[in-house]
């Protein structure tokens, strides 16, 4: 039986997909497409990757010229037929849980015809060596969050004022070898301070300047506890 709602789709796990009067592909991760999964950007997966380790994303994307009446996956239906293995987000972001294989389906909200989907299998995650994120702070360049320290241009981006505040910033690289900094990955970090009455951090990466001393900011990676970051911060007044 199928079940419309305003959100998504509901499938009942007893029977397979629907077969729909126009199917379209969905791709994982494409070539042409800056903004990827951190199974790409940060576990070296291949791009149009079907498979995705635990703890990873991989991000869907509707092609262009491929028999759809829109390419934005807001305008979709998401839906994970195993969302103990993946789910999927609003966005099209497919999150891996656990070892084994689902199907992800799109749906466009305005004509219940046109449908897509693929199978994606999850691996079990590996151990392997601490891998360290380069973190730095109000990077424009990188995200467009920033904090209020950076209207001092001349004051180092390791140094924090007291009652102000920056920006945390993730620099990863695209597939163009460019720096950037996913401000969707920011909340995938578990945020820490070594001393909170000295300097906070909060989920959204922003840090806040207390009282004068030294920090260490870590950024543990909710999903994969091997992907650390950590970065001095030094608390003075203006």
């Amino acid at each position: 039986m199928l079940v419309v709602t305003t959100k998504k789709f509901i499938v009942s796990k007893n029977t397979n997909f629907f077969i729909y009067s126009n199917s379209f592909n969905i791709k994982l991760d494409p070539f042409n497409m800056l903004k990827v999964g951190t199974e790409v950007s940060m576990n070296n997966g291949v791009r149009e990757g079907l498979t995705i380790e635990e703890g990873f994303t991989r991000i869907a994307y509707i092609p262009v010229g491929n028999n759809v009446l829109s390419t934005s996956r807001l305008d979709y239906y998401w839906y994970s037929i195993n969302e103990t293995v993946a789910t999927v987000s609003d966005y099209g972001t497919i999150t891996a849980l656990s070892a084994g294989t689902t199907r992800i389906r799109a749906v466009l909200k305005n004509n219940l015809s046109y449908a897509g989907d693929l199978t994606v299998t999850v691996t079990q995650a590996t151990s392997r060596p601490l891998y360290e994120i380069s973190l730095t702070t109000d990077d424009g360049n990188l995200r467009n969050l920033l904090g209020s320290m950076a209207q001092f241009t001349d004051v180092p981006k390791d140094v924090l004022y007291v009652n102000y505040s920056r920006a945390i910033c993730i620099v990863m690289q695209n597939s163009l070898g460019e720096d950037i900094s996913p401000v969707s990955i920011i909340k995938y970090f578990n945020w820490a301070s070594s001393n909170s009455s000295i300097a906070t951090i909060d989920e959204f990466g922003v840090i806040t300047g207390v009282s004068q001393g030294s920090v260490i900011i870590t950024g543990e990676y909710k999903f994969n506890e091997y992907y650390i970051g950590e970065l001095s911060i030094e608390i003075t007044v203006e």
